[in-house]
């Protein structure tokens, strides 16, 4: 034990012993009850005094609580009406934000389909104007045949080279924008895509189904290559026979329609 600690204990033990010995006096003597009936009014007042004391401390720490939380109540309120102000604009921005973004994707989009229209257009003068130059330069050569300068068999050459020409154009022009040509930008192609990897069935076939259908697709692919040249040739075959029925009649046309000389 320290020497504060004892000479507290020592303190409290001389009170002690002070007070007992006071009080053993006091009862020798027969004051005792009088000691007490003076000093109980003076306790009694001291401790009402220190209970109402008590009291008032309390109260006013619990008035002063009181008031924190409604100035911190007051203080979230206009926290809250600040913020509550506050959205209004944000929402507005955000409001006008989205429109221009709508705007722009709408403007974006415009310029595209005035892309793609005017290069429709474009190509399809083209082909007008192709066109235009065939049946001119059928009109020059046919004015040239009236005037017996050149033979009804190369007008009708000209004339059916003329139509081939007009026709190989604008099927291939069609062909590129129907089909190869993207649906959204007009100066992209659209090139074929690879299909995704096949995902195989629980159900596996035996090796020997495997290897059946494996040979009979090879066969058959074997046959196929074998046979494409003379199906190429015959197709070839028959489409110049039909050229060349398609000029024997025009060039029979012609003669019919020319005009015989007035010399003889």
């Amino acid at each position: 034990m320290s020497r504060a600690a004892q000479a507290q204990d020592d303190v409290k033990l001389g009170l002690d012993i002070a007070v007992a010995t006071n009080f053993a006096a006091l009862k020798q003597s027969g004051q005792l009850p009088q000691y007490l009936i003076d000093n109980r009014e003076a306790v009694l007042d001291k401790i009402y005094q220190s209970k109402n004391d008590n009291i008032s401390k309390t109260m006013s720490d619990l008035e002063r609580a009181i008031d924190t939380q409604n100035n911190t109540y007051l203080y979230y309120k206009r926290n809250h009406d600040f913020l509550k102000m506050g959205e209004d604009p944000i929402r507005r921005m955000q409001a006008d934000v989205n429109n221009l973004r709508e705007d722009r994707d709408s403007a974006q989009r415009q310029y595209e389909i005035n892309q793609w229209t005017s290069g429709n257009r474009s190509d399809t003068l083209f082909v007008y104007q192709v066109v235009f130059i065939a049946v001119l330069v059928q009109a020059l050569f046919t004015g040239l045949w009236r005037l017996g300068i050149i033979s009804s068999g190369f007008v009708g050459f000209l004339a059916f080279w003329l139509v081939v020409i007009v026709i190989l154009t604008t099927v291939n022009r069609a062909q590129y924008t129907n089909y190869l040509r993207n649906k959204r930008y007009w100066n992209k192609k659209d090139f074929p895509r690879f299909s995704g990897p096949v995902i195989p069935t629980p159900d596996c076939p035996a090796a020997s189904d495997i290897m059946g259908k494996g040979k009979g697709f090879l066969e058959s692919t074997q046959s196929y290559i074998n046979d494409a040249p003379n199906n190429f040739v015959s197709s070839l075959q028959s489409g110049l026979n039909t050229i060349s029925s398609t000029a024997n009649k025009a060039s029979t046309g012609l003669d019919a329609l020319k005009v015989p000389s007035t010399s003889s």
